[in-house]
């Protein structure tokens, strides 16, 4: 846990630099005059929405897309080969070169042409010069450099340049208001999401698969009773025989023919002489 706290201390500790190089180069992008100056803090990169350009600078020079770093130890620019500390620091000018040429590729032919990127370094070595096809300079006289450029902006067209970029270069902070690796996490699916319906689904077959173990646990019950204790089958058999015989058998109180109920012998005899009687009637003519 130490070794983690350790970690996450240098984590901390490297973001406050890059936050504390970033608002130095604001300030000073910020002194510059603001008639002829506009200046975007923090704009989302062109075509990568996980990613964002520190600055943006437009003026009678043209469009300078800045990115900030403030490094440590000795940074050196020789024969246009940056090192920071002994190694490369040809990534960073990589970045920078794509960050400037997104910035180009969504403004307009005559804005695109204008638009250069600088690297700015924050820290507290001081070089000036050019890695490949990208101004390095410090944070110190950044401002001055950028008014010692000769103007290539018409001033009636440098109003319609800077609305240009202001409209078509949206600002990374809707996405999340904080940097940029916390906005790229804010963008990621959540993996709990897709798992989801799976679960219902399982959840819906349980009570079949449940019915199924029932029945087939009461068979199974039912059978090793049978085995073990017939002689409870064969008096619930006996029982079962009796009560279906009983309920066919006709009720021995009732007469079959007229349906009454039987009277006593005596009674039974004078019904059939009467019947003989009036059988007798019927047969005369």
């Amino acid at each position: 846990m130490r070794e983690k706290a350790a970690r996450l201390q240098r984590s901390a500790e490297l973001w406050q630099r890059g936050a504390d190089g970033e608002r130095a180069t604001g300030e000073a992008l910020d002194a510059l005059p603001q008639q002829y100056w506009t200046v975007l803090h923090d704009v989302a990169w062109p075509g990568r929405p996980r990613a964002n350009i520190d600055h943006v600078a437009v003026g009678p020079p043209g469009v300078f897309v800045i990115d900030a770093k403030n490094w440590s130890g000795v940074v050196t620019l020789r024969d246009g080969h940056l090192r920071q500390a002994g190694r490369s620091r040809l990534s960073a000018v990589s970045g920078v070169d794509a960050a400037a040429s997104a910035v180009a590729g969504v403004l307009l032919p005559t804005g695109a042409a204008v638009t250069r990127g600088i690297l700015c370094l924050a820290g507290e070595s001081r070089v000036s010069g050019v890695a490949g096809s990208i101004v390095v300079r410090s944070v110190s006289d950044l401002r001055d450099y950028l008014l010692s450029l000769p103007p290539v902006v018409h001033e009636r067209s440098l109003t319609e340049l800077a609305d240009q970029v202001r409209t078509r270069l949206a600002s990374a902070a809707v996405s999340a208001p904080t940097g940029a690796g916390q906005r790229e996490s804010a963008k990621l699916p959540r993996p709990q999401a897709a798992a989801r319906p799976a679960r219902s689904a399982e959840r819906a077959t349980r009570p079949g698969i449940s019915a199924d173990l029932l029945k087939l646990l009461c068979v199974v019950a039912l059978l090793v009773a049978l085995a073990t204790q017939p002689q409870i089958f064969a008096k619930a058999a006996t029982g079962i025989a009796e009560l279906f015989t009983s309920s066919l058998q006709p009720d021995a109180s009732t007469d079959p023919v007229s349906g009454s109920t039987d009277a006593p012998s005596g009674g039974t005899e004078k019904t059939k002489q009467a019947r003989e009687r009036k059988r007798s009637r019927s047969a005369q003519p």
